[in-house]
């Protein structure tokens, strides 16, 4: 398996949709991707505001167990805000694609496979952050359940 760079993602995305309406095929695709990127940004943004809420509830009675739940959950919370923050600034930021203009046709659809690849990977650290984050914070409920097993 090979991973394609821009421009020979370009040239294969336009040998697989060639004819009359080649371009509008190719941006129907990309379209396509940017709107996965879209709902998951959107999903991880939903789990993210889920612990800031769910710790408003628990996080004072947790927070009281000892220093290493605190510190944990601090981090947690810090991880959470940065993850929601990446998201809200570079994953749910809007840029149009018919914006976008190279050259050629060719040009353009790298470019915007460009735009697509800086996407996917906010959304790849975005998703790092929650998952340290929710690691984080549930160190701390382990530990508030270990010193309160109720």
């Amino acid at each position: 398996m090979k991973i394609l760079n821009a421009k020979e993602e370009a040239i294969v995305l336009m040998e697989y949709h060639q004819g009359d309406h080649c371009m509008a095929s190719c941006l129907a695709v990309l379209s396509q991707q940017f709107q996965i990127i879209q709902m998951r940004s959107q999903l991880l943004l939903s789990v993210a505001a889920l612990v800031l809420t769910i710790t408003g509830f628990s996080g004072p009675k947790i927070a009281a167990t000892n220093q290493e739940a605190r510190i944990l959950m601090i981090i947690g919370i810090v991880l959470d805000l940065v993850c929601i923050g990446t998201l809200l600034i570079q994953g749910l930021n809007i840029r149009w694609s018919t914006q976008i203009r190279g050259e050629t046709e060719l040009e353009t659809l790298e470019l915007i496979i460009h735009k697509r690849t800086h996407k996917t990977s906010n959304f790849g650290i975005a998703l790092l952050l929650l998952t340290f984050a929710l690691v984080s914070y549930i160190g701390s409920v382990v530990i508030y359940l270990i010193y309160f097993p109720q």
